[in-house]
């Protein structure tokens, strides 16, 4: 049981490094990734606000399928 528990903790920190060995950047402006994160995000926010938007955005970072923006 012991061996097991070790195996199992070694493993998700190896499959763990992966996660954080990806760095973040920031998509360029005008870039068509930007944009289609941006196009995605809007959706959600106009049929919750019940108007047009247009994001300004301070600040933009990208890990592998996640997102920041503020």
């Amino acid at each position: 049981m012991l061996k097991k528990s070790i195996f199992s903790l070694f493993t998700m920190i190896a499959f763990s490094s992966f996660v954080f060995a990806q760095k973040t950047y920031t998509p360029a402006k005008g870039s068509a990734e930007r944009a289609a994160i941006l196009n995605a995000l809007r959706v959600p926010v106009e049929k919750a606000l019940k108007q047009k938007i247009q994001f300004a955005v301070n600040e933009f970072k990208v890990q592998g399928n996640w997102a920041f923006l503020s």
